[in-house]
C-alpha cells in the first residue's frame, strides 16, 4: 500500500498559474492547470531526491494533514 502525503495546491490569479508543493520539501511545481502543476512537482521532487538522497527526502516529508475551509471571521 502506498503512503499518503498532503500536497498543497493553490491558484495565483495574478500569474494565472497553479502551484503545487509538499510542506517541508524544497521543491515546487507550477503550471496552467492543477495537472500541469503536479507533473512539474514530480519533476522537481525527482531533482530534489537526486540532490539530497531518497532517505533524507523521505525523512523530511511531513505526515498527511487535513485542510478545512472556514470563514476567517469564525477564527478571529
Amino acid at each position: 500500500m502506498d503512503s499518503m502525503v498532503s500536497v498543497a495546491l493553490t491558484y495565483d490569479e495574478k500569474s494565472g498559474q497553479w502551484g503545487a508543493w509538499l510542506p517541508d520539501i524544497a521543491a515546487y511545481g507550477s503550471g496552467s492547470t492543477p495537472q500541469e502543476a503536479m507533473v512539474d512537482l514530480r519533476r522537481a521532487l525527482a531533482l530534489y531526491r537526486e540532490e539530497v538522497g531518497q532517505e533524507k527526502m523521505m525523512g523530511e516529508i511531513a505526515p498527511p494533514t487535513q485542510s478545512l475551509s472556514v470563514p476567517l471571521e469564525s477564527l478571529v
